[in-house]
Order: structure tokens, then C-alpha cells, then sequence
């Protein structure tokens, strides 16, 4: 068998989806819940992508005539739940479908002169969409569709109710749209320079310039965004990709956004609200916050025992992803059955990454910054007694 990274000097580049064999994408809840030794012989189904071509011209497109499962009144009740929305409830037909109605929120002043939010094919084309954005996220514990949908609504959330007179019309629907496509083709850590000791991403100076390639790639040959976007948005949306996913986080950053909060935000905010809803997680109710945090502590995990791992072929990120799910699926068993500190994991991600974050809210909002930290602090508390605990909740993987 090959090893599993490419010799010192050669690079492995990570290729988009649509080049990719697409994977099944099991029910979140069954991903996350999993409980029993697991087969670590076993392999996902693989499938050919299906690919969006003619979805305009072919008359009978299972979503040309789109009708939502749930009713939009009831969709319009569940994403306005607000901290309370628990993603884990949704379907995977639903968790399309509040993908499509956040988009659709804010699709009118994106649009063609030749288009209003009416036209009759243009949520069918926006589910076309979302279903390829969904296949462009793989079965990981905590980077997937579901975590994208979650940490989507956060954002829609505070859209909506606090920042509508601070954004210009059209980065609110890019920004939702970023959102979902945030994870699509993730590399399994956040950590560029293990990544590059690995051997992947050498050609990417940073995950962010990685995360912007895929989304652009995305947005450039996406049939709802040449068909129904007015050109020289498209223009922007690219640039506005490009700016916020390459905005650099660290202390003078943060410094420098804290200092400058003018009326109209900027990229720099834009980056920062995103960072704010990707661990969104925390801010929900005790028990799905939980499952997350153990999602993230699994995906973790697995990432480091992948260099030890061997498959034959390593020329396809879905192939990788095959590996890391055997190694997810070994390491929910290995935490669940012995002592793991999450509480300790936690309460550190809570003071290393988010208190800064919360900081900088501030400045952006103190009514929605003020919401946030309350449900942060109450997850927070449940955190903190857990933190000396010594123990892995085996009692939600149902």
C-alpha cells in the first residue's frame, strides 16, 4: 500500500468537488450519535456527481416546480427561533430547504434587471444550488452541511434583527452564501502548518486563501449565480471573497477592527462575523452545544492519526475523506468509552478563541454582542463543572 502523503517535495493539491467523486451524506444525526465498535473495514457507497448541467432548459427538473416540505410560515418560525434553532431537528430534505429560504431572504438586490425574487424558477434554481453546496461538504463529524446550515442561520439571525442598516443590501445575500460554502472541500484542521508538514495545501499560504480558491471556483461556474446575478455583482462578489476569507485574525487585526467600527461595516467585520457564527455551537441549547464540541473533538482527533494511516490512492480529496471517516468513527468509540476532559477542551476554546471575538462584538453591536455572551456564559457554566470531570458524554450518542 502507498503511504498516504505524497514524498517530501512533491505537492498534493486538494481538487474541488465537482472534480471529485461525491460521497453519500448520511443523516447528521446518525453521524454524530453513533454509539458500538465500529467496522473500521468498511467504506463509504461512492456515486458519481451529478452535474449542473441544463437545469434552466430541462422541463422536468425535480425542483423546477419546487415546493418546500415544510410550509414557509413554518420555516420562516423555525430559523427565527434564534439561539434556540437546533439544526439536528431538520431533515436533510429541510436542512435544504432553510438553506434555500435564508438565500431567498435576501436574493432581490443581487438580481438581474430581468429577474424579481418571483420568478418561478428561481428557487428551483437556488435549491440546484444548495443540493451541489451540500455535496461539496463531506461526512465529517463537525465540517459539514449541517454545521454550515447552523452556523448560517446565526448570521441570517443577526442580519435581520441587528445589522440590516450596516450592510449594503447585496453583501448580506454574499455573506449568507460564503457562509454555507465556508467548509466546502474542508481538509479536516484548521492548522496550516500541519497541513503543510503533511505534505497538503503547500500551494496555499493560509487556509483562508484555500477556503476563498474553493469558494470562488464555486461562484464562477454556478448556474444560479451566471444566470440570475448581475455581472459586475458577480465582479464583486468574487473580490469580497477573496478580501474577507483572507483577512487575518490575530491580535493587531483585531486591535485595528476594534478601532475602527464606522457606521458601514467592512471586510474586516464581514471576517469577523463569520468567525463569531462558525462557533455558533456554544451559544445553543447545553445539550446539542454538547454534541458539537464532542463532533469537534473527534474530527480533531482523527485528523491526527491520518498520517499514520495507509490507503492506495491519494489523488482525490474524497479519498482522503474516506480514511478520516474510519479514523472519526474510531476515535467516537475510543472517546466514548474512555475518560476524555471536554470540559477542559472547551472552557480553553471558549478563552482562547471566542472571548476576543466577543470583545470585538462589542464594538460592532452591543445589543447583539450582550445576546451572545448571555448564552455563551450559560453554556460556559455547564462547561466549566464538566471541565474536571474526566468524562466523554456517551449519553447523547444515541
Amino acid at each position: 500500500m502507498a503511504p498516504l502523503f505524497k514524498s517530501k517535495g512533491e505537492k498534493l493539491r486538494f481538487k474541488p468537488a465537482k472534480n471529485d467523486v461525491c460521497m453519500d451524506y448520511s443523516h447528521q444525526v446518525t453521524l454524530l450519535r453513533h454509539q458500538g465498535e465500529p467496522d473500521f473495514e468498511e467504506k463509504p457507497k461512492k456515486r458519481k456527481s451529478r452535474r449542473l448541467t441544463g437545469i434552466f432548459k430541462k422541463k422536468d427538473s425535480e425542483y423546477e416546480n419546487y415546493v418546500p416540505v415544510k410550509g414557509h410560515g413554518e420555516l420562516d418560525e423555525f430559523l427565527s427561533r434564534g439561539y434556540q434553532f437546533v439544526v439536528l431537528d431538520l431533515s436533510e430534505t429541510e436542512l435544504a430547504e432553510a438553506a434555500v429560504e435564508m438565500l431567498h431572504h435576501f436574493v432581490t438586490p443581487i438580481l438581474g434587471r430581468n429577474f424579481d425574487s418571483s420568478h418561478k424558477q428561481l428557487k428551483a434554481a437556488l435549491y440546484e444550488t444548495v443540493r451541489e453546496m451540500k455535496e461539496s461538504h463531506f461526512r465529517s463529524s463537525f465540517h459539514n452541511f449541517y454545521h454550515a446550515v447552523g452556523r448560517t442561520q446565526l448570521l441570517h439571525m443577526f442580519l435581520s434583527e441587528h445589522l440590516s442598516q450596516r450592510i449594503p443590501p447585496s453583501h448580506m445575500f454574499f455573506l449568507l452564501f460564503i457562509s454555507l460554502c465556508r467548509d466546502i472541500n474542508f481538509p479536516g484542521t484548521s492548522d496550516i502548518e500541519t497541513l503543510h508538514e503533511s505534505g497538503m495545501l503547500t500551494e496555499y499560504e493560509t487556509l483562508g486563501e484555500y477556503r476563498a480558491e474553493m469558494i470562488q471556483n464555486f461562484v464562477d461556474s454556478n448556474p444560479f449565480i451566471n444566470t440570475f446575478m448581475h455581472v459586475q455583482l458577480k465582479v464583486r462578489f468574487l473580490k469580497l471573497i477573496d478580501s474577507v476569507l483572507n483577512y487575518t485574525l490575530d491580535g493587531k487585526s483585531m486591535q485595528d477592527i476594534s478601532e475602527n467600527t464606522s457606521n458601514l461595516l467592512h471586510s474586516e467585520h464581514f471576517a469577523l462575523l463569520l468567525e463569531v457564527c462558525d462557533s455558533g455551537h456554544l451559544t445553543r441549547p447545553y445539550g446539542d452545544s454538547r454534541i458539537w464540541s464532542e463532533a469537534f473533538v473527534v474530527e480533531t482527533e482523527a485528523f491526527k492519526q491520518l498520517k499514520t494511516f495507509e490507503i492506495c490512492d491519494v489523488d482525490t480529496l474524497a479519498e482522503i475523506w474516506e480514511t478520516l471517516i474510519v479514523l472519526q468513527r474510531r476515535e467516537r468509540y475510543r472517546l466514548s468509552s474512555e475518560s476524555e476532559n471536554l470540559g477542559s477542551i472547551t472552557m480553553k476554546n471558549l478563552e482562547e478563541r471566542i472571548s476576543p471575538l466577543q470583545t470585538l462584538m462589542k464594538n460592532i453591536d452591543k445589543e447583539m454582542s450582550a445576546e451572545y455572551d448571555h448564552q455563551m456564559s450559560l453554556n460556559a457554566v455547564f462547561f466549566s463543572l464538566n471541565a474536571s470531570s474526566g468524562t466523554f458524554s456517551s449519553s447523547v450518542w444515541k
